[in-house]
């Protein structure tokens, strides 16, 4: 199992990151990660590739339509968990630096981590995840670092997809959204989707997000994760 420095990646979350995520029909921002170069991507790819993965159900009920493979068990001490807690502290500790603090409820600590890989589609298949929003019981942020594979991540004003406006994250790149609870409950979580992927080698992302500590609403959660695949 590959190890990673706790120290490789440098996140800096600058003014137009904030105001993406505090924005009332965006919030979504993308975050590039310094030291998250072609080496470290490539040595997280080489990782993803051991590990095992499930087929999504392609209709979620909530009528969410899915189209890729996820793995959501790591052991102690893996390379993801790692992943994981280095981007939350770094994360937390720029909500500090910049006095941002209250928008986050508590530390920021991912608890339900998932890579999901997906195939190539032909251009008849109009999503590799259809138009949804995040289970509110995913407190404060969600994070989601794609390690290959370019296409579209959109956010979008309903279910529909209406609106649909593409925020352009790259390989390498940290695309953050508001959870559950950001802000004081005051801002909603953002529509999104991933469309068709036309790359013939798929894409690899790894979600990261934070459950409730409310007994009752993380027991939701889990009676939903139990008949359907969790969405990114």
């Amino acid at each position: 199992m590959i190890k990673t420095e706790r120290n490789f990646m440098n996140i800096t979350l600058l003014g137009h990151h904030f105001l993406q995520l505090a924005a009332e029909e965006q919030g979504v921002a993308v975050v590039p990660i310094e030291g998250m170069n072609e080496n470290k991507l490539r040595e997280l790819r080489t990782d993803a590739a051991k590990q095992e993965y499930r087929p999504a159900i392609s209709t979620t009920i909530t009528e969410v339509k899915q189209n890729f493979s996820c793995c959501n068990e790591f052991e102690l001490g893996s390379l993801w968990k790692d992943v994981a807690f280095t981007i939350g502290a770094q994360l937390m500790s720029e909500y500090s630096r910049t006095g941002q603090s209250s928008m986050i409820d508590g530390p920021l600590f991912f608890t339900d981590l998932s890579l999901q890989k997906y195939p190539a589609t032909d251009p008849s298949v109009r999503f590799g995840i259809s138009p949804h929003r995040d289970q509110s019981a995913f407190i404060n942020l969600v994070a989601i670092l794609l390690i290959s594979g370019p296409s579209s991540f959109c956010v979008c004003s309903d279910k529909s997809g209406r609106g649909a406006s593409d925020v352009m994250a790259r390989p390498g790149d940290l695309i953050l959204m508001r959870g559950g609870g950001y802000g004081g409950g005051k801002l909603s979580r953002p529509y999104h989707f991933v469309g068709p992927i036309y790359d013939p080698y798929g894409r690899l992302t790894f979600g990261m997000r934070q459950l409730t500590s409310d007994v009752a609403e993380a027991a939701k959660v889990h009676s939903i994760l139990a008949h359907e695949e969790p969405v990114a």
